[in-house]
Order: C-alpha cells, then structure tokens, then sequence
C-alpha cells in the first residue's frame, strides 16, 4: 500500500554556517583519510606497478610510453591528493569538511543540527570504514522505504529521461579511504543544505534544485513513524555522516570537546557512547537498518 504523502510542511532550511568566518576560530584540524603505513606501501606498489604497466602497453616504445606514463600520472595524482588533503576542521561553532580547494567539496556542520546519541564507531578493517555499499545497494536493491534511496543518493543524481530503474549517483556524506581501518559516523545537518554549493547550483536536466528534490523526498518519508527519529533532529533534515579514520577515538575526542565549549546540550560523552557502540552489520543489513540512517 502506497503511504499517504505528508501535508506536513517542511520549510527549506537556512544555511545556519555560510562561510568559514562564521564557523569561529578553528580549534584543531584533523586529516582522517592520511595514509597509514598500508597506504604508503599501496601507493609505492602502485607507482611501482604502473610505468611496468605501461612499458608493456606501449610495446617498448619510449615515446608512446612517455606519453602514456603522463597521461595515467595526470589521472591517477588528483585522486590521491583529495585522499592525502581530505580535513576536518573543528570550528567554534561547527565541523568544517573539505578535499579540495574552493567551495565545491566544502561541507559546513552546525554542532546544533549533530545528534550526539547518534555516533558510531564501525570497527570494519576489511572495507576500510568507507561503507562504500550504499551507491551500489541503490542500484540493486530497493529500500524497504519508497524514496529512502532518493534521500541517502544526496548529489540528487541527474540521468536522462529515457533511462529506467533507480537513480545514480554520488553520496556526498561519505569520506573514506581503503586502507582506514575503522570510521566513525553521527547523524547531522543534511549534506545538501551544509554546503551553500550544492544549494546554490541550479536545476538541472529538468531535475528541481537539490534542496527541494530533498524535501520532497522528506515529505513522502515523514510518514513513517519509524524513520521520523532518523530524518529529523532539532527541526532540521539530518542523514548520517561517515567518516574512516584510523584513530575514532581521537576524533570523536576533538569533536565532544568542540561541542561541550560551545554549549551544546548533552555532549558530554559522545565519544564514550560512541566507542560502546560498535557497529558492523554486513552490507546486506543495511537496507532495512533505520538506526543506519
């Protein structure tokens, strides 16, 4: 049975941080996705593995090979830098998450919309804390919720009106690297109105702007007593953020005391709650885990 859309109004949330002047003085800046000892021994592999690679390709010619050799360096190094630069900078009043230079990639999060009950640490070695499952899981699986997938795919995935099955896309709360051996994860201010970016963009291909393309998801969901906890925390639309980090504990540590200096009610002992609440479900779990989401 199709549930009842929502009458419930859900006003477009207000950036509560613009910029990084309005974040406050930075407390402390964390790189969770630098290269460990298995990641600089991945790289080296590779950068070992690759001129071999295409010594082969070229057949021998140097030129070719030269050539070539530039051209997989030139696609190969972006990716690794956003890894090696991925930081988080604890704000006076929020979370500061960027990769890249410029506003593109730059996610602000209020301390007030971070649900401290929420945070998780994923002791997951083998996947690295990166729960890269999710893009895939949309594309595979429904979830038990219409429209749930709509909401966690947040880049409000664009595709041509002649293409069918579920959309794709790229979640935008997701930050992990293969060699992170734990992550971390607490619900707060949703992906698409923490950064001013992706609020701003227009519409595209027909698609309504990212921000209503959320809340007219938001609606549909709201009817479900079970997910309303999981959507929504102090009025504002919230979705999990994960984060892969060889130290959890240091983070979640960095991120409470941030919290507790700025008045927030109840964060004392985020990191204490989350360390004791491992999770490590198997992906195909997930789905239909609404404590995930």
């Amino acid at each position: 049975m199709t549930p009842k859309v929502s009458e419930t109004r859900v006003p477009e949330p207000e950036p509560l941080i613009q910029s990084v002047a309005q974040a406050g003085a930075v407390r402390s800046t964390i790189y969770p996705l630098k290269p460990n000892g298995r990641g600089w021994a991945g790289i080296a592999a590779f950068w070992l593995f690759l001129p071999v690679a295409v010594l082969v390709i070229s057949l021998g010619a140097l030129v070719p090979f030269f050539i070539m050799l530039g051209i997989a360096t030139l696609g190969v190094c972006p990716p690794v830098l956003v890894l090696t630069r991925t930081r988080i900078r604890v704000c006076r009043h929020g979370l500061i998450v960027d990769s890249v230079p410029g506003r593109s990639r730059r996610f602000f999060i209020p301390y007030s919309t971070i649900d401290s009950d929420s945070a998780m640490v994923h002791p997951i070695p083998s996947r690295g804390g990166a729960y890269r499952y999710k893009p895939l899981t949309a594309a595979t699986r429904r979830y038990p919720w219409p429209g749930l997938d709509r909401f966690v795919l947040a880049a409000c995935p664009l595709r041509p009106k002649i293409s069918v099955g579920p959309p794709y896309g790229q979640p935008l709360n997701i930050w992990g690297a293969p060699y992170s051996r734990h992550g971390i994860s607490f619900r707060a201010l949703h992906p698409v109105f923490a950064s001013p970016w992706w609020r701003a963009r227009p519409a595209v291909r027909d698609h309504p702007p990212r921000a209503q393309w959320v809340l007219g998801t938001l609606r549909v969901l709201l009817d479900r007593p079970e997910l309303r906890p999981v959507l929504v925390f102090n009025d504002q639309p919230v979705m999990r953020w994960m984060f892969g980090t060889d130290r959890p504990e240091d983070l979640l540590r960095e991120i409470e005391t941030a919290m507790v200096a700025s008045g927030i009610a109840g964060a004392a002992g985020l990191a204490a709650r989350a360390m004791a609440n491992p999770y490590d479900r198997p992906p195909r779990d997930i789905p239909d885990d609404p404590q995930l989401w």
